[in-house]
């Protein structure tokens, strides 16, 4: 009878039956181990940044999710039309609203969140809950973009395949963009998230085993929240997607693609369904950014903004209201943490080319390549708003390191030199972000 590690903690009655088999035991004892190394490097990487004070620093950039959850509380959610106040101050319960204090350009769903725990625990249980869910999200993007780094760059089960998930975990959860949702609130965010939770769920759709599913609703489900959460993505992925179904497919996977198009203009349709009537509710007119600025079609400039590629200063800095020379940071940390962002998007852009099979491409495109869109399409925003749109090319970054390893480094069977240099650059990548971080923002 093989060895399972769960009869030392438990009578066999009590263990799950699914972990009794030959099979269960050997997928949790290959499975252990990794698990174990994650939750200690995850440990050490949230400790580390507690103890220089990230807790104190959740207000860094504003107050404006916590303010229009206040206002929400104080008024009722619809005495906003379905969306919410942007400011830094605080309103009382004896304010009178006005149209213009009402921002119209995101749908709320990404601040609902915390507005139960403002409701039972006040300002306090806010700031908790936002410092936890903003740690777990980057947790849950390291999951994520492992899972796809895994999909993309191995093709059996092996431990090499657990160090590539590894790999990409680790430059997740230290990623610049990542951590700064702690200091944010933005509907980018978890926009992305549902953007790569649908994309993994939508290789899953691929499987021989699963091709007999009618409807996914789950899949579909993910893709419609993730449209509404962020109608910008939910665009720029409706587009992509009607692109890529077009061309010659797999029948499987042209019509799983093709599915996806009416949850994405769904979640679209909700949106500007709920901004169409709360106009209507408030005649004077309700606050909004001009689609026409932010995609940089007019004949306006700011200091941040001249050409289309400005927005690629991000891969240099990206922290609001300073720039290289202002921070007093040493040019040696500056200059190693941009290499990490220059290098992993050229890498990146090599690996796409270089990537075999279709399928690869396809989940590469989908989970970093078309936020590229980003770039001609909205790079106003993206120049004037670095530090925020950064998020949209963490993926790119991360996915092109982990993939230059594994498709442009040749690998023969018995060999261990590039494994060996895939968890080691995956380290030093760890170390340079998290010192970045720690000196960039906690300082």
């Amino acid at each position: 009878m093989p060895w399972n590690p769960l009869q030392r903690l438990a009578p066999a009655a009590l263990i799950p039956r699914g972990w009794r088999s030959a099979e269960a035991s050997e997928t949790l004892r290959r499975r252990l181990p990794l698990v174990v190394i994650l939750v200690g490097i995850t440990g050490l990487t949230f400790s580390r940044l507690l103890a220089a004070g990230l807790a104190d620093h959740l207000n860094m950039f504003g107050h404006e999710g916590l303010r229009a959850v206040q206002a929400w509380e104080n008024f009722g959610f619809f005495a906003w039309g379905g969306f919410f106040h942007l400011g830094s101050h605080y309103l009382s319960a004896d304010h009178v609203i006005l149209s213009k204090e009402i921002y119209q350009s995101y749908p709320p769903l990404y601040l609902l969140i915390y507005w139960p725990s403002y409701h039972w625990f006040g300002e306090s249980g806010f700031h908790a809950f936002k410092l936890v869910w903003s740690l777990g999200y980057a947790v849950a993007m390291g999951v994520l973009l492992g899972h796809v780094a895994s999909l993309c760059f191995t093709r059996k089960k092996t431990g090499y395949g657990q160090l590539v998930f590894a790999t990409a975990y680790v430059m997740a959860i230290t990623n610049q963009a990542i951590l700064r949702y702690v200091l944010i609130d933005e509907p980018d965010y978890p926009g992305l998230l549902l953007l790569l939770l649908g994309v993994v769920m939508l290789r899953r759709c691929w499987r021989p085993s699963v091709l007999s599913e009618r409807r996914p609703w789950c899949l579909w489900l993910v893709w419609l929240l993730a449209s509404w959460t962020y109608p910008i993505l939910g665009a720029f992925c409706l587009l992509s997607v009607f692109a890529l179904q077009r061309l010659r497919l797999e029948p499987a996977v042209q019509a799983s693609l093709r599915g996806l198009l009416p949850p994405l203009g769904l979640g679209l349709l909700l949106y500007w369904t709920q901004r169409i009537i709360a106009n209507l509710a408030f005649p004077g007119g309700l606050t909004g950014s001009s689609l026409f600025d932010r995609m940089g079609l007019t004949a306006a400039t700011t200091s941040n903004h001249h050409g289309v590629l400005d927005g690629l200063r991000l891969l240099i800095w990206q922290k609001s209201g300073s720039d290289v020379i202002s921070s007093h940071m040493a040019l040696s940390q500056v200059l190693e943490h941009a290499a990490i962002w220059i290098v992993g998007v050229i890498l990146f852009a090599i690996v796409l080319g270089r990537l075999q099979g279709g399928k690869r491409q396809l989940l590469l495109i989908l989970a970093a390549g078309q936020l590229w869109l980003f770039i001609p399409l909205l790079h106003q925003s993206v120049a004037f708003h670095d530090w925020i749109y950064a998020i949209h090319f963490a993926p790119t970054v991360v996915l092109g390191w982990v993939g230059a390893f594994a498709v442009l480094m040749p690998q023969h069977k018995g060999e261990v030199y590039a494994h060996w240099l895939l968890g080691f650059v995956g380290m030093l990548i760890w170390s340079i972000q998290l010192r970045f971080f720690l000196v960039a923002y906690l300082q």
